[in-house]
């Protein structure tokens, strides 16, 4: 079985700041048993990379009662690249454009 990831998105919306993504973490990396880890995106994490590394956020991320020793064995990564999106989006229209060129 290969190991679950978990992309989480948490940056500007229309100049609201949303990180609501960085409190559920927990609960959706035991929700989906991410064991390929959980990764954090957007314009937030990078900033505040220090306050994720910091044992607050990781205890907070863990306790989860008796699956906590589950939950803090899931690695919590933060994507630097601001152009990950970007890239994510051409990888995926190059997908798309590949699979409809080879069907007709």
């Amino acid at each position: 079985m290969k190991d679950k990831k978990i992309y989480i998105l948490a940056g500007d919306i229309g100049g609201t700041k949303t990180n609501l993504g960085l409190y559920v973490a927990g609960n959706l990396a035991l929700t989906c048993m991410a064991t390929g880890g959980i990764f954090l995106g957007g314009g937030i994490p990078p900033k505040i990379l220090p306050a994720l590394q910091k044992s607050d956020f990781l205890e907070s991320f863990a306790a989860k009662g008796r699956f906590s020793s589950f939950v803090a064995a899931i690695p919590v990564n933060v994507i630097r690249n601001d152009k990950a999106a970007l890239m994510g989006a051409a990888q995926r229209a190059f997908e798309l454009a590949d699979v409809s060129s080879t069907t007709h």
